[in-house]
């Protein structure tokens, strides 16, 4: 990447602070990263009320009313979340009223150019979004239709000459800012077409089989 031509934008007021992931809490992780101040309340209620659950005791005051909320919505049995209009109807459960909350959804056949362009206009906008994603081991962006499935909260973009060529994203598997490719972000979004068959065999979780309708092609736009 030549610096000279390279430019970072973002109109949110900042990255949101970090909140490490316990378990499949990848998606409340990202939730709770935009919650600015817990509620003392509700977490302290919602960790009493863990009891041998280890996710909801290992889980900081930020992500326990998060994870309490979508368990008692039924999107989620340990705090994995496989559906982006559930994460976005969570979002709006959990952050303040004032904070407007809506999906992203693009068409079969748009292509990844396309998407990446939405993704930075709302950046632009002064939004973050989150976007899930297949995993590679070291975190970036993978192929691997949706066996990997993770997610990330998209916070700036990188120009290189006029074009948004990489996005700055959180998530809940490592504490730095990552700098990863727009279009192998979005490629791998649009691929997320079913769960990690084992994970689904074990009865753990609240994972359906085709991901195609509610992850792949889908983002949630947060605008705090």
């Amino acid at each position: 990447m030549d610096a000279k031509a390279a430019t970072a934008s973002s109109a949110a007021p900042a990255p949101p602070a970090w909140r490490d992931r316990v378990g499949p809490m990848c998606g409340i992780t990202a939730v709770a990263m935009l919650v600015a101040k817990p509620d003392a309340d509700a977490a302290r209620d919602a960790l009493a009320d863990g009891g041998d659950d280890k996710s909801t005791k290992l889980v900081d005051v930020y992500s326990a009313p998060v994870l309490e909320a979508a368990v008692a919505a039924g999107y989620s049995r340990e705090g994995e979340m496989f559906d982006a209009g559930e994460l976005a109807e969570l979002a709006r459960k959990v952050l303040p009223s004032a904070v407007q909350v809506h999906g992203l959804a693009w068409a079969a056949e748009t292509g990844v150019e396309a998407r990446v362009a939405s993704v930075a206009d709302a950046l632009a906008a002064g939004a973050f979004v989150l976007l899930a994603y297949d995993a590679a081991p070291n975190h970036e962006p993978a192929l691997r239709s949706g066996h990997a499935a993770h997610w990330a909260v998209v916070v700036g973009v990188v120009h290189v000459g006029d074009s948004p060529t990489y996005f700055v994203t959180r998530h809940g598997k490592s504490s730095h800012l990552a700098l990863w490719s727009a279009a192998q972000l979005l490629a791998s979004n649009a691929q997320l077409v079913e769960s990690h068959p084992a994970k689904r065999a074990s009865g753990h979780y609240a994972m359906p089989a085709d991901l195609g309708d509610r992850l792949a092609s889908r983002a949630v736009v947060v605008s705090l």
